[in-house]
């Protein structure tokens, strides 16, 4: 059983993540608004933290209302924050031009309909969609980064919980 994404796809976002919090670059998250994906994104952003990112390094970035990822009024605001390093939480994933114009490195973490190319040009997908039962954003997040320092669990485990009962509410079974 494959599970929670294909071991790839997670063995590939644990080196980003390590990458990006050794590199003490910008970093820009970018969650959806919801409870599962605002969780997703405070689970990475305690993450970095607590893998050595320097705080001040980190800024989050969610979308207008009506607004998608690959608009230009996204792609205008994310670039403004000058980013080495974006991760995209919980926005659903489709193939498209890289996430800004810049030079970066981007992690999509998702558990939308997606195929393997359905990413911004250049990044890395993570998607839960196709291994059930699906797991919601903020726990693939959590399962991703669990393992990469001794307090992610401690840290974000209540954020895993919140965020997945947020997405499934009555539906957890």
């Amino acid at each position: 059983m494959i599970w929670p994404a294909p071991k790839s796809q997670i063995e590939k976002a644990k080196d980003f993540i390590r990458e990006c919090a050794a590199a003490s670059k910008r970093t820009l998250i970018v969650p959806d608004k919801d409870a599962d994906g605002l969780a997703a994104g405070a689970i990475i952003r305690k993450t970095l933290i607590l893998l050595g990112l320097d705080p001040k390094l980190i800024s989050g970035y969610t979308m207008n209302k009506n607004s998608s990822l690959n608009y230009r009024d996204s792609r205008t605001n994310m670039e403004a924050y000058k980013p080495s390093y974006i991760i995209v939480l919980d926005q659903g994933s489709w193939k498209s031009e890289p996430v800004i114009d810049s030079p970066h490195r981007a992690l999509v973490i998702d558990h939308h309909i997606a195929e393997n190319d359905d990413h911004p040009e250049g990044a890395i997908l993570v998607t839960a969609n196709k291994c059930p039962p699906i797991a919601t954003s903020s726990l693939l997040t959590y399962l991703i980064c669990r393992d990469l320092q001794e307090g992610v669990e401690e840290a974000c485990g209540w954020l895993c919980v919140m965020g997945t009962h947020g997405d499934l509410g009555n539906a957890i079974r």
